[in-house]
């Protein structure tokens, strides 16, 4: 039986909520995973299977199942979940993807995820927290000072982390470049390059060095593959 679409649909409610985890009432989180779970138990029992078959299941597969000990094994449990939560939704959005293999209307996801990026990017950057302390010697300290600032989630005004800000914006990269470099039309690659634009300049901005250095990977992955 073909995997209903709507099944990857409906996994994407709960992502902004395991990306914010830190930003969200306490029992949101959980209510995000609850929501998964229930959602990936309905589906098996509609379509006689957990997951469509991806190339990356197995490692996918052993990465969650490495989860648990993570964290019994972090010192800091309040760091390390929000970042656990972030790639359990990381993984969710590439299963809802990929549910939509066979769904006619996938070719609008190129749009939505660049349209998704573009808005991140000038929801994000206002409301992170940026590093006081120069960690990239070719950021200049006063770019900064340009930037707009002051967005805050209710409850929260310390702003967001920047190595969280920096790595959900580096999520959407890949897709932009993708379709900068084999658009489905002009016009999507002019929305492609400037939402590449806008991205790597605001995470570059988010001077963290892990979603810069998978920025760089994703860029060879992406460049070499399409190439």
């Amino acid at each position: 039986m073909r995997s209903p679409w709507l099944f990857g649909l409906l996994a994407l409610p709960p992502i902004p909520v395991l990306f914010f985890s830190a930003h969200v009432p306490a029992w949101a989180p959980t209510a995000a995973m609850i929501w998964l779970a229930a959602l990936l138990i309905v589906r098996s029992a509609v379509t006689g299977r957990w997951l469509s078959h991806t190339p990356a299941d197995l490692i996918l597969l052993g990465l969650l199942a490495l989860l648990p000990l993570g964290l019994w094994a972090a010192p800091e449990r309040d760091i390390t979940l929000p970042r656990t939560y972030a790639f359990i939704a990381n993984i969710a959005i590439f299963y809802a993807l990929a549910m939509q293999a066979e769904n006619a209307a996938l070719r609008w996801t190129g749009w939505l995820l660049l349209l998704a990026g573009v808005a991140f990017t000038i929801a994000i950057v206002p409301g992170t927290r940026f590093y006081a302390e120069q960690k990239l010697p070719f950021i200049a300290k006063s770019m900064y000072e340009i930037l707009p600032s002051g967005l805050h989630l209710p409850g929260d005004e310390n702003g967001f982390n920047p190595n969280m800000a920096g790595g959900l914006l580096a999520l959407f990269l890949p897709p932009a470049l993708a379709l900068s470099i084999r658009p489905h039309h002009w016009t999507q690659r002019i929305l492609a390059i400037v939402a590449l634009i806008l991205l790597a300049a605001a995470v570059m901005l988010t001077q963290s060095r892990g979603a810069i250095l998978a920025l760089l990977v994703a860029i060879v992955v992406v460049t070499g593959v399409l190439i």
